[in-house]
């Protein structure tokens, strides 16, 4: 959904809904759902959330985090991989993916430093999903103007020469795969940026602020900036 038409519903909704309150099993299950991939999911939770705004911001204060994270605290959630607590185990390795290639320098301490083996696998799963370097990729073949080319048809079978060299297309450089799509985490931290935005109380720009000191290419940082510069143009 557009975040200008989310905003209007967010809006129509705040006037048309009689005040709740939600304890701690709903909030948490509202926070899940503002993950979801089902956009018609993740708005029923925008709207839930937006009937408690108390609640619902100082939800957000301990939830949501801007994307940044120092070493001591990365080392701390390397530990909680190898937890005996899933739920532990899930939340870190959550959290460690929302911070994403921005610590992709202190996992790989952490591999050095000998982890067990379900911490060192989940770290080595983190680090496989990050963008690779451009100069990780296949280079593309060279263009072909300025070298010998020829086509021989040979009892029906076609084939290029290329500079004297049979070209095999199975073994041309193939260009690389598309990068993944943002994670869970950043999507549900845009989705609460947009509830921010709409409450736009000093707590909730306190809340925004927090977001917008996060790594300055991070989608939740970008996404907090805009919010903040909307709400400034409307005072």
């Amino acid at each position: 959904m557009k975040r200008t038409i989310l905003l209007t519903a967010l809006g129509m909704f705040a006037v048309a809904a009689p005040p709740q309150v939600l304890g701690q099993p709903a909030l948490d299950s509202r926070w899940a759902d503002l993950a979801s991939p089902d956009e018609a999911m993740a708005t029923r939770a925008l709207l839930a959330l937006t009937a408690t705004p108390k609640e619902t911001t100082a939800y957000l204060k301990e939830h949501l985090k801007p994307v940044k994270a120092d070493a001591k605290r990365v080392a701390q959630l390397v530990k909680q991989l190898d937890s005996s607590n899933f739920a532990l185990r899930n939340r870190a390795m959550n959290e460690l993916e929302y911070y994403g290639k921005y610590i992709k320098a202190d996992l790989e301490t952490a591999l050095k430093a000998d982890p067990s083996a379900e911490a060192k696998s989940r770290v080595q799963e983190l680090i496989a999903k990050m963008p690779k370097e451009k100069k990780d990729e296949a280079a593309p073949p060279p263009p072909l103007k300025g070298r010998s080319v020829s086509v021989q048809n040979i009892n029906g079978q076609i084939r290029i020469i290329i500079d004297g060299q049979v070209f095999d297309p199975s073994k041309a450089a193939t260009p690389p795969p598309p990068p993944p799509g943002p994670p869970a985490g950043w999507v549900r931290a845009v989705r609460a940026v947009t509830l921010l935005e709409h409450l736009a109380t000093p707590e909730a720009r306190a809340q925004l602020q927090a977001i917008a000191d996060g790594a300055p290419d991070a989608l939740p940082t970008v996404a907090a900036r805009a919010a903040l510069e909307r709400l400034k143009k409307g005072q």
